[in-house]
């Protein structure tokens, strides 16, 4: 199951976010050989989506845009998950939640 952790992004600014991968066990979960990726849309059945820069480092999912990329985003509340892909395409959702997007005016 997938934990949840809602997030916020400033409109106009660069963003990251980390999340430690851990099992039902409450143990890391070693992350060599996974890929990650992650999406945000205005609803679940949204066919519009912003793509997050994944990565992995260690044990580490992370997440980043640019503000470039925030700053096209209208604000509001959005949806969210972050997936992880195993060398044998073994695909488990590790985080979902609600993303802010507040608004800028000076971006």
């Amino acid at each position: 199951m997938a934990k949840q952790q809602n997030i916020t992004i400033d409109q106009g600014t660069d963003v990251q976010f980390e999340y430690l991968i851990l099992n039902n066990s409450n143990e890391q979960i070693d992350l060599t050989d996974y890929e990650a990726r992650a999406k945000m849309r205005k609803h679940w059945a949204s066919a519009n989506s912003v793509e997050f820069s994944a990565s992995i480092s260690g044990n580490t999912v992370i997440l980043t845009l640019t503000n470039e990329e925030t700053g096209e985003l209208d604000p509001g509340r959005y949806v969210y998950d972050v997936e992880i892909i195993s060398d044998s395409d073994q695909v488990s959702r590790v985080v979902e939640g609600i993303c802010t997007v507040r608004p800028s005016s000076t971006y």
